[in-house]
């Protein structure tokens, strides 16, 4: 059917039909001096404000801004389309009836006869106002984004599906040390990437993209700069899409934190330093401790015992003749100095078990904390049960010394915070560590409390745990109690 149509209509009938139908402006533009138009069709007429009648005939300057553009016109483009066949311009100004001004996309084509002559030129001409006012809009709000992301101080960049840098911002440029040239289509992996990191952080993009994340991950690696210098930087990175959701690349947010890096590393570093000279001045502290608590024991002890002999001896020798009542005065005066004596003898064990226990070098630490036991709950009447600590287990020296004093610790916030009624230790070898709990039934302590720096005590704890390299857990529940477990490896 169509061949049978095409063969009733003629290559001009056809032509002339596309030539009306056209939505674009078409001129056909005589080859004389004066570039008259011999016809345009319907479009052309209302593209321009004017009837066909009232252009036929006249200049094709008609619809030129002014003489410059029509000597452009004659001068570069119609000769152009004579040499090359065709010429076409993205954006020419042209103008209407009413003298208005707009855009629009100009081709020319020459015109020829069968024997190859020049006849004229065919001119289209297409409006383009609307999309250039598009691109104006997007051009203003472009240049307004950009002084945004310019003006923030944090790194942007932008890389397409194949990973060529497509934008940076002034922040960016400062950190990755480039200069003003142009940085666009330099590759990411290629350049910035250091060498042998080049697979991993491919791989990290790649995740990105199978995961189809658009909020973004964040990581932390090492850049290369075109000045030689290495950066660590805290990226966050998201894919974006275009408007079919179709992947289009990469948005990356960074932040140097190279100064960072450094400084943590200084303050682990000083933290160690510091930690390990706690532990030496602690271990110091209970050596002259030791000493002094046996100084003092055996300096108040003789002296009592002396006292105590010459005290026995005296009433002896006071009894050794008649009664009378001055020799009961001198007798009664001499048991007050003895018992005065004893109080002496024990207030010197009281303070020597204060300042250190000597039992931790006699007997060891689980004798050592059930005596404690015994003597926590005869001065605050608080049950406290020692029966679930394992005499066989060995202790080494600074250990037991570091958890005794951990007790001491705990024991005086029960007897100051819990209202508790009841304590129980469990001191016992397991799995090559020993662990040390310690539960009482008070009001439990709050997690803002475990959590919260203000509290001294249990901050010494930790910090003389972790001295031994051992670790602490405590779990408060509301009035059910606390229970603090210390957990340290032993060693062999």
């Amino acid at each position: 059917m169509l061949e049978n149509l095409l063969n009733d209509l003629s290559k001009s009938d056809i032509l002339e039909s596309i030539y009306e139908c056209h939505s674009d402006a078409i001129f056909i533009i005589s080859s004389s001096p004066e570039r008259n138009i011999v016809d345009c069709n319907d479009a052309a007429a209302r593209l321009f404000g004017f009837d066909r009648e009232e252009l036929i005939g006249k200049s094709i300057d008609i619809v030129h801004t002014d003489d410059a553009a029509s000597g452009e016109v004659e001068e570069i483009f119609f000769p152009k389309t004579v040499k090359k066949g065709f010429f076409h311009l993205d954006k020419f100004k042209m103008k209407r009836k009413d003298s208005s001004i707009f855009f629009s996309e100009l081709s020319v084509m020459p015109l020829f006869s069968a024997t190859g002559e020049h006849q004229g030129w065919v001119s289209m001409v297409r409006d383009i106002s609307e999309k250039c006012k598009v691109e104006e809009d997007l051009s203003i709000e472009r240049t307004r984004l950009s002084a945004h992301l310019n003006a923030a101080s944090i790194t942007l960049i932008t890389l397409d599906k194949d990973g060529r840098i497509d934008f940076v911002n002034s922040y960016g440029r400062a950190l990755l040390d480039l200069d003003d040239s142009d940085v666009r289509d330099r590759n990411w992996f290629d350049e910035f990437v250091p060498a042998g990191k080049e697979e991993e952080t491919i791989s990290l993009f790649y995740k990105l993209l199978l995961d189809r994340d658009r909020n973004g991950k964040y990581f932390v690696h090492i850049i290369d700069t075109p000045k030689g210098r290495q950066k660590t930087i805290g990226w966050y990175a998201a894919v974006y899409y275009d408007e079919s959701d179709a992947f289009s690349g990469f948005i990356l947010r960074g932040v140097e934190i190279t100064k960072n890096e450094e400084f943590a590393v200084r303050m682990i570093k000083s933290n160690e330093s510091l930690r390990k000279l706690n532990s030496r001045l602690h271990k110091r502290r209970e050596d002259k401790m030791a000493g002094l608590t046996r100084k003092i024991m055996d300096d108040m002890g003789q002296v009592a015992t002396g006292l105590s002999f010459d005290v026995s001896m005296l009433e002896k020798m006071l009894w050794k003749d008649d009664f009378n009542s001055k020799r009961i005065e001198m007798s009664n005066k001499l048991k007050e100095a003895g018992e005065t004596l004893n109080y002496l003898i024990q207030f010197g064990r009281d303070l020597s078990s204060g300042i250190r226990p000597t039992s931790l070098d006699d007997i060891g630490l689980p004798a050592t904390l059930k005596w404690f036991a015994g003597d926590f709950q005869k001065k605050t009447g608080i049950i406290c049960s020692a029966q679930h600590i394992s005499s066989s287990v060995l202790v080494e020296k600074d250990s037991s010394i570091i958890l005794f004093r951990v007790c001491e610790e705990i024991f005086e916030n029960i007897k100051n915070h819990s209202r508790a009624n009841r304590v129980d230790i469990l001191l016992e070898e397991k799995d090559g560590r020993l662990n040390l709990s310690i539960k009482d039934n008070g009001v439990g302590i709050s997690r803002g409390d475990i959590s919260n720096p203000a509290s001294l005590g249990l901050l010494r704890i930790k910090e003389n745990v972790r001295d031994i390299s051992g670790t602490v857990v405590i779990n408060g529940e509301k009035s059910t109690g606390t229970t603090i477990t210390i957990s340290i490896p032993i060693k062999k």
